[in-house]
């Protein structure tokens, strides 16, 4: 079912049987090179294709694709369904890949609200009955906290391994990249990002660093990353398929 089309692009939506269901995707057609699939948090499909690709070709490649597609729908789904985090006593939070039940206390004598690792617990110290906005807020700033430190210090080791220099590194929330570099070298990471194992972590500080030899996704550039994480085709798979389950709040 088209529903706007200009010169610059064609948008429709669609609908796909795999594996005996039915799923339902949004199609933007453009002056791209590429076909992409995107999985969204609430599980919706959208595709990006070129113009000169036909719906054909592009519903075959979705079918190569389809243990992907419907594994991660499935996730995404699954995530988007589970209960509002509350942050109380009890709940999971991740953190570089390993799982943590949150424990809250109340402060006492001079304490102040606070956010910590304690063994297998992250521990949420309270100066007073929090509202659920209040406690989010807190818990993020740790999280900021961490992905700041963490990410920095993995940056300036890979940067000396790669003899680059980037200029500033920001925490930030964006709602599609986990990661970006400017030509300028600044780079931009998504704070969520520090949930995922470890080795994922290093994997997007050395792709955007390879961004300051080869601002492209040319051969050349994975080649760079190749060097440093030859791993990285499965970690970038990894990424893509469990990402969205990272940021459920």
């Amino acid at each position: 079912m088209p529903l706007k089309t200009s010169n610059k692009y064609r948008l429709s939506e669609r609908q796909i049987q795999l594996n005996g269901t039915a799923y339902p995707y949004k199609l933007t057609q453009s002056s791209r090179k590429s076909i992409v699939i995107q999985v969204k948090p609430d599980g919706s499909v959208h595709v990006r294709a070129p113009f000169r690709v036909s719906v054909t070709e592009i519903e075959r490649f979705l079918h190569i694709k389809k243990d992907w597609l419907t594994k991660t729908v499935s996730q995404a789904l699954a995530a988007h369904s589970a209960p509002p985090v509350q942050f109380e006593n009890g709940e999971r939070f991740r953190y570089l890949g390993n799982e943590y039940i949150l424990e809250c206390q109340e402060a006492t004598g001079r304490k102040e609200n606070s956010v910590g690792i304690s063994e297998d617990r992250i521990v949420m110290t309270l100066t007073q009955e929090m509202a659920i906005t209040k406690r989010q807020d807190l818990m993020e700033q740790w999280y900021r906290q961490q992905a700041q430190r963490v990410l920095t210090a993995k940056a300036d080791i890979f940067a000396g391994i790669l003899k680059v220099k980037y200029v500033n590194l920001r925490i930030n929330n964006p709602k599609t990249r986990w990661g970006s570099c400017s030509s300028q070298g600044n780079l931009n990471f998504n704070w969520h990002i520090v949930m995922a194992p470890e080795a994922v972590v290093d994997y997007l500080v050395i792709h955007e660093l390879c961004h300051l030899l080869h601002m492209n996704h040319s051969e050349l550039f994975w080649k760079s990353v190749e060097g440093l994480c030859p791993d990285y085709k499965n970690l970038r798979k990894w990424l893509k398929t469990h990402g969205s389950g990272l940021k459920s709040w």
